[in-house]
This record gives structure tokens, sequence and C-alpha cells, in this order.
């Protein structure tokens, strides 16, 4: 069987807020916001459990990382992802 829509969504989400995390200067709090989570403690718990390290840590891994190279990003985010 598949993945619930929430699951889904979910990961949608956090992809967009990892590459966010790489590519914009906000905060934790208002790339959450921008993904569509409004309790942070949820934000880092889903993100969590999707990438395997904090929204923090993982924006310090990529810390100059150049920002134009978007086959790096693509590769990174989208590959765990599974579609119905």
């Amino acid at each position: 069987m598949g993945t619930t829509f929430i699951n889904y969504l979910n990961e949608i989400r956090i992809s967009y807020a990892a590459r966010w995390l790489m590519e914009k200067n906000l905060t934790v709090f208002e790339i959450a916001f921008e993904a569509g989570f409004n309790n942070i403690a949820n934000f880092n718990k889903v993100f969590k459990s999707i990438k395997k390290t904090t929204p923090t840590e993982f924006r310090e891994q990529f810390k100059g990382v150049k920002k134009s190279n978007k086959y790096i990003f693509q590769d990174f985010l989208f590959s765990d992802l599974t579609f119905p």
C-alpha cells in the first residue's frame, strides 16, 4: 500500500523547506511557516523524521554550497520521495 496524503504532503513541504534552508537567509521558524507548518515543534519533528537531521544541522551541512548548483539540490532533496 502507498503513503498517506498527509505523509506525502509533509514530504513535499520538507523538500521545499530543505531547499530554502540552503538558499534563503530566513530563520528556521520563517521557513517552517512558509512551508505550511504552523507549529515549529511539529516542523522540527517531521523534518527530522524525513531528513534524519534537524533543520539547523541540515543548514550547517550545506553552508558554502553554491546556490546556483541546482543539480545538487534536486538529487539530494527529491531522491527519497515516492509518488503514488
